[in-house]
């Protein structure tokens, strides 16, 4: 019997299934298998068990793909409500409606602002956070006072002086509105933005959706009120730095490459951050910009003005070799903002490349002017690390980064203590001839023979 030719009933029980065993991200793939598999997997997913979706893996399509999902689910929710937590929905809802009201709109643009406040929302807060305040699952951590707690784009549920103007500005953003966005920062004064995040979140907000414009905008206006600043509020200053550095991974995360570039300029031109950046932020940046695995992004962090000494920890390195990309491993040596040759505990950055086996990644750290005879405190070298590389196929790669060493120049070792595999004592044999041995060693089939007639007359003089 097909599939489709089941019951309804029946039918829907199969897609739940589905659904639970390979979760919303990957039953939603599912979708185009046919109209009827579309209908019923969007109502399992949407309507029937939404209180999680969970991602099976953190690579960023299946994490753009639970957002999606999240945003359908939570715009479904305003045009038809069940049985959820209502404050976000009214918030969302509100905001849309005073922005429509402001410019004029009607119920289908109302609709796009609505869906374009969800999507937003739905970055900034996390699919897994959006979840939970619709379901309550935390009620208690997310309500204090009258406001829904959360880690961005905070949400009041009551009136608060400059709240309610940064919640229209985030509507307005939605909007497209960039006269609304101006008009709502000009009721922004020098005092009371000296003692209150109303720029962080829009700011933030207009990354997510890449509004790369509504983003020069809200600096431009965060930086001339920053320049008045009177004089009593001198110590809030380092404030509005952080609020731009706040927007930094979030550009990052969002793949926003231009957007990044304009708050580097921002932090280089009007020299906000050398003071308000902490060093564990710099790096946390760093490791997402690499793991973006786009150079360009790297590059964009390092241009980050802050104060320390070396802008690269063994930490970032380390993560940025496993990563095997030469061009970001060039990028973070580059421009003396890494010694090459700089021990980090055991190990020098030649030791670190060479332990991923990546021929590349070791390749761009000598070409940036590591010593290749380099030695850790506990005397390893290059070359001894490379005879241990343990990633498959690890003969191979072991063979390889020894022969890309020893074309560097690296130092043999002892005769005795050449590896006793005939791959590598050739390489060691070739290379020892090369370089004019006087006595040329034996090769490996006769070095064995000569080791196991050792072994024979010992054994016989022992009897």
């Amino acid at each position: 019997m097909l599939l489709l030719d089941f019951p309804p009933e029946i039918f829907q029980n199969i897609i739940h299934e589905l659904v639970a065993e390979t979760g919303a991200c990957g039953a939603w793939k599912l979708r185009s298998v046919s109209k009827v598999f579309d209908a019923e997997i969007r109502y399992d997913v949407l309507v029937k068990q939404p209180q999680s979706i969970p991602c099976r893996d953190n690579s960023h399509d299946c994490i753009r793909l639970q957002q999606h999902i999240t945003t359908l689910h939570l715009v479904d929710l305003i045009h038809n409500p069940r049985n959820h937590d209502t404050r976000l929905l009214s918030i969302i809802t509100d905001l849309a409606q005073y922005v429509c009201g402001e410019l004029g709109l009607d119920d289908i643009e109302q609709g796009e602002i609505i869906e374009s406040l969800c999507k937003g929302a739905v970055k900034h807060l996390d699919s897994n956070i959006v979840l939970e305040h619709l379901w309550s699952v935390r009620p208690n951590e997310n309500v204090s006072d009258g406001h829904l707690k959360t880690p961005s784009l905070e949400l009041s549920i009551r009136e608060y002086k400059n709240g309610k103007v940064q919640e229209r500005m985030v509507a307005a953003i939605a909007a497209d509105a960039y006269g609304l966005v101006i008009a709502l920062m000009s009721t922004f004064t020098p005092e009371s933005t000296a003692t209150s995040s109303v720029f962080g979140e829009p700011l933030q907000f207009a990354i997510s959706i890449g509004n790369h414009e509504m983003v020069e905008i809200i600096i431009e206006k965060f930086l001339s009120l920053r320049s008045v600043i009177p004089r009593k509020y001198i110590n809030f200053i380092g404030y509005f730095g952080s609020q731009i550095a706040c927007a930094v991974p979030c550009a990052i995360a969002e793949r926003r490459l231009a957007i990044l570039h304009t708050l580097v300029e921002a932090f280089k031109i009007h020299k906000i951050v050398a003071s308000t950046i902490r060093r564990t932020d710099f790096d946390k940046w760093l490791l997402r910009a690499i793991r973006t695995r786009t150079v360009d992004f790297v590059r964009a962090v390092l241009d980050i003005p802050i104060n320390s000494g070396a802008k690269v920890s063994l930490s970032v390195f380390i993560t940025a070799c496993n990563q095997g990309i030469p061009d970001i491993v060039t990028a973070l040596i580059g421009d003396r903002l890494m010694d090459p040759n700089k021990e980090f505990m055991d190990a020098t950055p030649l030791i670190v490349a060479t332990r991923t086996g990546n021929l590349d990644v070791v390749k761009a750290v000598l070409d940036a002017g590591a010593y290749v005879n380099g030695v850790s405190k506990s005397s390893d070298t290059a070359l001894e690390q490379a005879l241990m590389i343990r990633k498959a196929p690890s003969m191979e790669k072991r063979e390889a980064a020894v022969r890309l060493l020893l074309s560097y120049g690296a130092t043999l070792p002892p005769f005795p203590k050449w590896p006793i595999t005939p791959g590598l004592w050739d390489i060691f044999r070739e290379t020892n001839i090369a370089r004019g041995a006087m006595l040329p060693p034996p090769t490996f089939k006769l070095h064995r023979t000569n080791v196991q007639r050792r072994i024979r007359k010992m054994k016989n003089g022992v009897s």
